[in-house]
């Protein structure tokens, strides 16, 4: 198999098949009882296409992809890789963004474990907030798929550069949701600038009670079921009103 190297690693316990350089695509055959394939700087541009022989029975635990030129990983790739490895290694690649399904992918996967980013040029946009709250969530609880390095996975062009992608701020970005339909954001400020002067007009209602009472009464004739014109004394107003509330002779 050209130059590669086969060789047992005391430290890891596995055996390591080592073909860095060697090919641009992923081996389609490795030696028996195989645990690790490493390479590295093989000049691989994209993972697409499901890797012949490469079955459960292969018993391939790791494979490193470090510092090659990786731009797109393809669903049916890594769907075959999260069923057959533990962990995998993409390192300092050309990867830009990550797929969809691997970031909302809500049950752990078959055999996937874990994997590597950084090193990556990510382009940070709207787009990539579903991304940011995965990788926040390695903080906060046992993610589906662990990310070993994700406080350095960082923004590398877009709205945001040399940021920490887990750190970034929709608010910040000024990022709406594609899911919430356009009319909802101006609905929203609305409804909000009608609740603020909603509550401001019952603060100074409040403040004021007995004059609001006077003022429903003498112009509409409200009054609650406790109340009489004999329970608006003692409030100033003016003498034209006063005679309003003066009962007449019939």
């Amino acid at each position: 198999m050209m130059n590669c190297k086969c060789h047992f690693s005391a430290d890891s316990q596995a055996n390591v098949f080592d073909c860095s350089g060697q090919f641009s695509h992923l081996p389609n055959t490795f030696p028996e009882q195989t645990n690790w394939i490493i390479m590295e700087q093989s000049d691989i541009i994209s993972l697409c296409g499901l890797i012949p022989n490469w079955t459960p029975e292969s018993n391939i635990t790791y494979v490193n992809l470090t510092d090659n030129r990786i731009k797109h990983l393809c669903s049916e790739t890594m769907d075959q890789l999260a069923k057959l490895v533990e962990e995998v290694d993409l390192r300092n690649n050309m990867l830009s963004s990550l797929p969809m399904h691997l970031i909302q992918n809500k049950e752990p996967f078959r055999t996937l474990k874990s994997i590597w980013l950084s090193g990556n040029p990510f382009h940070c946009s709207c787009d990539t907030i579903p991304m940011a709250e995965w990788l926040r969530n390695q903080d906060v609880y046992q993610a589906n798929l662990i990310v070993r390095d994700y406080t350095n996975v960082t923004c590398h062009s877009g709205l945001e550069i040399g940021i920490a992608i887990h750190k970034l701020d929709v608010i910040k970005m000024d990022c709406i949701p594609k899911d919430v339909p356009m009319w909802v954001v101006p609905f929203s400020v609305i409804t909000g600038l009608l609740l603020l002067a909603g509550v401001f007009l019952a603060i100074i209602l409040g403040h004021h009670w007995r004059q609001t009472k006077l003022w429903l009464y003498l112009n509409f004739d409200i009054l609650s079921t406790n109340d009489g014109p004999e329970d608006l004394t003692g409030i100033q107003y003016d003498a034209l009103l006063s005679f309003r509330l003066v009962p007449h002779p019939e």
